[in-house]
């Protein structure tokens, strides 16, 4: 079995070495140790964590029209850039690009429903809030396509 403290030089006995330092299976230490119940809770809450984290991601893609057509569009760039074998480091500012356009989807997503919930009717506010979280949206995918159109423009010849 693993231990977490290793008897290196004193063979396959503990004999003569005094009890704190002597060689503890991982599993006796992870089920008696009180400090790592702590950490099985850290572990499991942040466990927890990403089953929420993937959830909103399936809740975005399959509900957003805006993430779908941004999904298709990352599939149709994703199979451009195998077909024209880009560069890691274009890959890199592809990938970027898509990350940073489905953070900022799903930020305005998130900041449209809130604002839904707190006044559903229309408020002249809300709808400057919107704007503003829309128009992130915009600058971000503005980039996107600058960004694609300087890798793009390196492997078709026009």
């Amino acid at each position: 079995t693993f231990s977490y403290k290793f008897n290196f030089g004193y063979g396959q006995t503990n004999h003569g070495i005094p009890p704190h330092r002597q060689a503890v299976p991982l599993w006796e230490m992870l089920l008696k140790n009180n400090q790592n119940h702590k950490m099985n809770h850290f572990f499991k809450t942040r466990l927890k964590s990403i089953t929420f984290v993937l959830k909103g991601m399936l809740l975005l893609i399959k509900t957003e029209d805006a993430i779908k057509a941004q999904s298709i569009i990352f599939i149709l760039f994703t199979a451009l850039g195998f077909y024209f074998d880009i560069s890691l480091e274009d890959w890199k500012w592809q990938l970027f690009c898509f990350a940073l356009i489905f953070s900022a989807e799903g930020l305005n997503t998130a900041i449209e429903k809130i604002c839904n919930f707190i006044h559903p009717e229309h408020h002249k506010q809300i709808g400057f809030i919107k704007d503003i979280s829309a128009g992130a949206v915009g600058f971000s995918a503005l980039f996107s396509i600058v960004i694609s159109i300087l890798i793009y423009t390196k492997y078709v010849k026009f």
